[in-house]
């Protein structure tokens, strides 16, 4: 958010119309200053949008209604945060001293002079709201003419207002004529001051919607204030009714459950811890034990545990709504996780790809579902660029040939980008297939495997791989696998080309990078098929020994048998061998 320095651009604006440079004029400049819209207004910014449409403000302020101030001032902004303060110690003092302090005349005018101070600060407030713009939400315009302000005001709030801030307690009081029991019962008419809670809520809610809060909490933490101040105020009625019912009589002589606990002559802060426990008892619809005593007890008993079951039930909502808001991407997260979880059982998909597809479901959204797409289109352009050179912070910290380019480059090659998640063991392309992209690894890890088998290595995040079936036009060279959950970014070719290709250098880098891993591989083939021939033909060697070995253990069988053959062989007759001859 711009935020503009108020000493350095509002003197500028208000020398025009209190001009000189003494005293006097710089202190007129100054308290003027307080009743205009102000540059530093946590509101300023996003009811008017421009610093420009700010100064217009104050200048038909300065021009036209002088007088007034603005409700988006310095001013106002602080007197709020004062009443606020002033509002809350004067609800929350007025029952106690009624209750507790009224009886004892050593505290009472204290108690009555502080009472006093806080009316007259709601009497100057009554005259301050009367001169305070007013902002219309409807049309988004702030209202400053008093004959306009004074109408609203009169037909609104003015009257409860005004019936309590005055102290018609002290007026009752000091009549002449009014007798002592008069007296005290013209003190009861400070409760009419319980209408204040209204300013007290405007102030409160104003006050809210200046912290940058999710709103659900911000009702949470009024819900609370409210809840304390409520009880406060029960505590203090507790002991405050049987103290109307039974007054002008001794107080060991009076009667209630006060009596019954010994109250009535206990100091003041045991009486109110006391029916402060007795409150919240109530109040929370817990057991307190016994039946209330006399009608005003029963129906204050009543009154107050209904109350209770109201507020109990709109803390659990606000809780609950919290809860929800803070935890929304989580909620629905396991939302999604059901639907996906009985969708495969109702298709009655074995456990091992119901495993794999929660794996994928965990890993892509991370415990946290949102509409991504969504959330990009809302964004303006820049902002949109911001986000996504973010997402790929890793990748351009990285990658070589991304180092040292212009931002509005970078911006053109990461908005091509699409996102892919490969689990544990999946093939992401194969050696020999067409190749029509080229990936970046954002996280996980990969290992790149030859044609033949060979493993050339891993990349891990900020790597990337493919860029060869790309650049050169080939198939791709090597086959990647992934070795764990792996989220890529891939970049087409028709991408690649329309981005990168008007850039030549970068273009030689990615091809030299291409070589020199296409290198790398047919190295690491050829001396795998070197290692390949040299097992082969030692194991030709061996085969061929072992054959010659077997050769040399079958010859001296063969010289047995033709030695037998020779043996047994008949001599010839003479006869045979004369004819023979």
């Amino acid at each position: 958010m711009i935020r503009l320095d108020q000493n350095l651009e509002e003197p500028d604006e208000l020398k025009r119309f209190i001009p000189g440079k003494g005293i006097i004029p710089k202190i007129r400049r100054y308290f003027r200053g307080m009743r205009l819209v102000s540059y530093t207004h946590p509101q300023s910014l996003e009811i008017f949008k421009s610093p420009q449409a700010i100064k217009n403000e104050r200048i038909k302020q300065l021009s036209t209604y002088h007088y007034m101030i603005h409700p988006f001032s310095v001013f106002r902004l602080r007197w709020e945060l004062l009443m606020l303060i002033v509002l809350t110690v004067s609800l929350t003092m007025i029952p106690f001293y009624l209750a507790f302090v009224m009886e004892i005349e050593e505290d009472a005018d204290l108690a009555t002079i502080g009472m006093l101070v806080l009316d007259i600060f709601c009497l100057f407030d009554i005259g301050v709201t009367f001169l305070t713009g007013y902002f219309k939400e409807e049309n988004k315009e702030v209202h400053l003419e008093f004959k306009f302000v004074a109408k609203r005001y009169l037909r609104t709030f003015f009257l409860p207002d005004l019936i309590s801030s005055l102290p018609l307690d002290i007026i009752f009081y000091e009549v002449p004529t009014i007798t002592e029991t008069s007296r005290f019962y013209a003190k009861l008419v400070s409760l009419v001051k319980v209408f204040r809670i209204k300013s007290l809520l405007t102030y409160l809610n104003r006050w809210m919607a200046r912290r940058k809060f999710s709103p659900i909490f911000l009702q949470l933490l009024r819900a609370l204030f409210l809840l304390c101040l409520y009880i406060h105020w029960m505590t203090c009625i507790a002991y405050l009714i049987p103290l109307i019912y039974w007054y002008n009589i001794r107080p060991a002589q009076r009667g209630s459950w006060l009596n019954s606990v010994g109250l009535w002559t206990k100091d003041i802060r045991n009486n109110y811890y006391y029916c402060l426990y007795r409150s919240v008892s109530l109040v929370f619809c817990n057991s307190f034990g016994g039946v209330a005593e006399g009608t005003a007890a029963l129906y204050f008993t009543m009154v107050s545990e209904l109350a209770g079951f109201i507020i109990t039930a709109v803390l659990i909502a606000l809780t609950d709504r919290l809860t929800r808001s803070v935890n929304t991407s989580n909620v629905k997260y396991q939302e999604k996780s059901a639907q996906v979880r009985e969708y495969m059982r109702h298709k009655m998909m074995p456990r091992t790809l119901q495993k794999r597809i929660m794996e994928y479901f965990d890993f892509r959204f991370q415990k946290s579902y949102f509409n991504e797409a969504k959330i990009h289109n809302i964004l303006t352009r820049e902002l949109r660029q911001d986000v996504t050179l973010h997402n790929c912070r890793v990748m351009v910290e990285h990658v070589s040939f991304l180092s040292n380019l212009p931002t509005e480059v970078l911006v053109r090659i990461v908005t091509c980008l699409q996102i892919e998640i490969y689990l544990a063991n999946d093939i992401i392309f194969k050696a020999g297939s067409e190749g029509e992209s080229m990936y970046f690894i954002a996280f996980g890890t990969v290992a790149m495997f030859s044609p033949l088998g060979v493993e050339i290595g891993h990349l891990e995040d900020g790597d990337h791989f493919g860029e060869a079936a790309i650049v050169l036009g080939i198939k791709r060279i090597s086959s990647v696998i992934a070795i764990e959950h792996c989220e890529l970014y891939r970049l087409d070719r028709e991408d690649f080309m329309r981005v990168i290709a008007p850039y030549p250098d970068m273009v030689r880098k990615v091809e030299q990078i291409a070589v020199d891993r296409l290198e790398y591989t047919n190295q690491l083939e050829d001396e795998y098929r070197h290692r390949r021939g040299s097992v082969d033909m030692l194991e030709d060697d061996k085969s061929e020994t072992k054959k010659v070995s077997e050769d040399k253990k079958l010859r001296p069988n063969i010289a047995d048998e033709r030695r037998k053959q020779v043996i047994d062989r008949k001599p010839r007759t003479q006869t045979e061998r004369g004819r023979r001859n």
